[in-house]
Order: C-alpha cells, then structure tokens, then sequence
C-alpha cells in the first residue's frame, strides 16, 4: 500500500469534493485534450502535464490519497483509489463546467481531516507545489489517520 498527496484547483473545491464523494476525483490541468494521460507524453507536451504522467504508474488500488484543501483550506480528504490508475483512469473534457477538471480518476471518499490534527512535518510536505506527490515518509502517521477513520 502507498500514499500519496493529490493538489487539486481550490476555486473548484466544493464541486470536486461532491464529485470525489460519488467515486470520482477529478485533476486539474486536463485544459487542452493532447494532455490525456492514455497517450505517450513526448516533449511537445505541457511541461507542467508530463510532470503529472508519473501518476499513471504509480497509484494502485487501494493505495490511499490525500487530497490537500478539500472541502476547504481547513481540511484534508481522506480518500482510497478504487482501481489502478493505469485501468480507472479517463479523460473527459466536458465532463464539469470547467473543461480544466477532466481527468478522473475512480477513488473512495472515507473521510474529511482537519487540518488542525495534522503534525507539522506533514503539513510542511503540503508546501510541495507538485499536484502529485508521495508521501510515504508519513506513513506511520497516515497509518493512524485512516484507522481512526477507515470504515470496515
């Protein structure tokens, strides 16, 4: 099992936190089609979206996601992904209102944290401005956090 950290666009909290809590969590630098993660990222890509291609790789199911400033700035979400990123992942552009938001990646909603509760060595790892990020050096404490939360 792995954990990682998922930044997400914090004007559209709300509506992704809605989103994430019927299975699907939604990215945000999904603006122009070419930047689907299904296709082979080459050098006439976005930079910032081939830093994202990683990810593709690297979520499996059941590793679990912590999604910075979602509902809001106060808080962290709790998630679980539901399939490997590689299989669950879709792109599709029109799929809010914001043609920003469309790559979705299936994830289980388990709990909303305050931020509050957090220890300061993982709310400094947030300062990462990747929209991806491991965070597996916290393991121990997000170990805590999802059996205090986690719903069997």
């Amino acid at each position: 099992m792995a954990y990682y950290a998922f930044r997400i666009k914090d004007s559209s909290a709300k509506v992704l936190f809605e989103e994430l809590k019927i299975g699907r969590l939604h990215q945000g630098w999904g603006y122009d089609p070419k930047f689907n993660l299904r296709e082979k990222m080459t050098a006439r890509h976005d930079k910032g979206a081939r830093k994202n291609y990683p990810i593709k790789d690297r979520v499996k199911n059941e590793d679990f996601l912590l999604v910075i400033n979602m509902p809001d700035k106060n808080h962290v979400t709790l998630a679980q992904a539901t399939k490997d990123f590689s299989k669950g992942y879709i792109y599709d552009e029109q799929s809010l209102e914001c043609h920003d938001l469309g790559h979705i990646f299936p994830a289980r909603y388990i709990a909303e944290i305050p931020k509050s509760v957090l220890s300061d060595n993982l709310k400094k790892s947030f300062f990462c401005r990747r929209r991806f990020f491991g965070l597996h050096k916290h393991e121990v404490e997000l170990n805590k956090l999802i059996v205090k939360h986690y719903i069997f």
